[in-house]
């Protein structure tokens, strides 16, 4: 009975001992791993993964790709000044295209579109605002005759923006003050309704050179 009375104790002593090595091994093990995840999880980001430093995955694309265009560049120059004339050209149709959308300009054209030399008295390098805010600076040639009112773009400004000559009979005109200036507005066409407005002066010039086919203005 002694013998086998110190051999359970000696056997739980043993298993005593083993429990203890086996709970020191395991935290011993988790350390290392709670350390390296507290240290992976404080470096660069935050909680929820984000990068606390400013610069995201999508700015550095966007840098990387712009070292990437301009490396392209300096190892292909003649490419490049081959490419960038065709690329200007698109690029200036598509505005013309927007600004002509926006505006009016492609639907007066669809109605008032004239291929016939227009025969009046013109003003070249004229501005004007016509639909959604859609201005032309100086690029602008406006033209009356017993017709009606010529309406024409810059040459370099000529795509889907043909030349119009709207009879009087469709045109509204109205007056207006800004800040600093009057304006006349012309509303075209009763359907279209597409407005465009000019400066006091210009449309002074050019009631005096229509006589009476101006329309009668509205205030």
């Amino acid at each position: 009975m002694g013998q086998g009375s110190k051999g359970v104790a000696a056997r739980s002593g043993g298993s005593e001992n083993n429990w203890l090595d086996t709970s020191e091994a395991h935290h011993v093990g988790i350390r290392p791993q709670e350390d390296r995840g507290g240290t992976a999880g404080t470096v660069g980001e935050g909680e929820d993964g984000s990068e606390e430093g400013g610069v995201g995955p999508n700015r550095f694309y966007v840098f990387l790709t712009s070292m990437n265009l301009q490396h392209w560049i300096d190892q292909h120059p003649s490419a490049f000044a081959a490419i960038f004339p065709i690329y200007f050209l698109c690029l200036w149709f598509l505005v013309g295209a927007i600004i002509s959308l926006v505006g009016g300009w492609f639907s007066l054209a669809k109605v008032y579109r004239t291929r016939v030399p227009f025969n009046g008295v013109k003003w070249a390098g004229q501005s004007g605002r016509m639909r959604w805010l859609t201005n032309y600076h100086n690029v602008l040639t406006l033209g009356v005759s017993h017709h009606g009112l010529y309406l024409a773009g810059m040459f370099l400004f000529r795509f889907m923006h043909p030349p119009l000559l709207v009879p009087w009979s469709e045109i509204k005109v109205r007056k207006s003050k800004g800040w600093f200036f009057e304006y006349v507005t012309f509303t075209i066409g009763h359907e279209l309704a597409i407005p465009l407005r000019i400066r006091g002066k210009l449309a002074a010039k050019l009631r005096e050179s229509a006589g009476n086919c101006w329309p009668i203005e509205e205030t």
